[in-house]
């Protein structure tokens, strides 16, 4: 679990093609976040790795026409919140998401796409009607390493849909959680976090999300002191509260798959 997925990248094609065999494969742009909040160089070297045009972005005047939009997160949810409404990133990430296009969220990423955290008073995006709370009190923070993920059903865990029933309970951040659920398989086929069920990823966080958002149809989920969203996907946003770009060969399959539904959707609007 020691290999590091921000090895250097040796090379990336200038086209936007690339010849593999006698086919062609489309090569998606995809736009990284910069507000001075993120670890950028390993997330655009592995989505560089994982076969993407990847480059950053500091002003939504330089965001371009990419595929994909990826915003990664490290520190206090206030400062990041702050730092993305001071850039102007807050609207664009609000509407990219609302028009169903390709994103990615890491880390403080997801996190911020909720309404608030218990860690700062600044709101969050409000995009999924939920907190984010402190981690129990019971485990050491930051909840820092090695951790597996499962993925579940997920209209029993998303917020503003957890019903009282028999595959429900409780966790001890307060949240309806479910149990005992199977795995889906969402519209974007094998290119969904599904991949990332069973596997080990790296984590570095004192706060969590107890809830996915409404109409998620894949969440993952993790247990430390309790059961919290590890990742969720509902239609083209993905999130994940793990660091893939850390992960890696498992983190580089999950940035593989986000790359190839990005370059699915590329080419089924006409690029080429």
């Amino acid at each position: 679990m020691t290999e590091d997925l921000v090895a250097d990248f040796k090379g990336v094609e200038d086209s936007r093609v690339d010849q593999v065999g006698s086919e062609n494969r489309y090569t998606p742009r995809i736009a990284v976040i910069d507000y001075g909040m993120g670890n950028l160089h390993s997330v655009v070297k592995g989505l560089q790795r994982a076969g993407a045009d990847a480059y950053t972005v500091d002003t939504p005047d330089t965001l371009g026409a990419p595929d994909s939009l990826v915003l990664p997160g490290v520190g206090n949810f206030g400062k990041c919140v702050c730092n993305l409404r001071r850039a102007g990133f807050d609207s664009v990430v609000s509407q990219w998401i609302e028009e169903d296009r390709f994103f990615l969220g890491i880390c403080l990423g997801l996190q911020l796409l909720y309404a608030y955290s218990e860690e700062a008073e600044e709101p969050g995006l409000g995009i999924v009607d939920a907190p984010v709370l402190r981690l129990p009190k019971t485990v050491r923070v930051p909840h820092m390493g090695w951790n597996t993920v499962r993925a579940k059903v997920s209209p029993r865990i998303a917020a503003g849909s957890a019903s009282e029933s028999s595959t429900t309970s409780s966790n001890s951040l307060g949240l309806a959680v479910s149990r005992d659920t199977d795995v889906t398989q969402t519209s974007e086929g094998v290119y969904s976090l599904n991949t990332a069920n069973g596997k080990y990823f790296y984590f570095v966080h004192s706060y969590a999300a107890p809830v996915a958002p409404a109409g998620s149809e894949v969440v993952l989920v993790t247990d430390y002191g309790t059961e919290f969203v590890a990742g969720f996907q509902r239609g083209r946003a993905w999130a994940t509260q793990f660091h893939p770009e850390k992960s890696g060969t498992a983190g580089l399959a999950l940035l593989e798959s986000f790359v190839a539904a990005s370059a699915a959707s590329g080419v089924n609007s006409g690029k080429k």
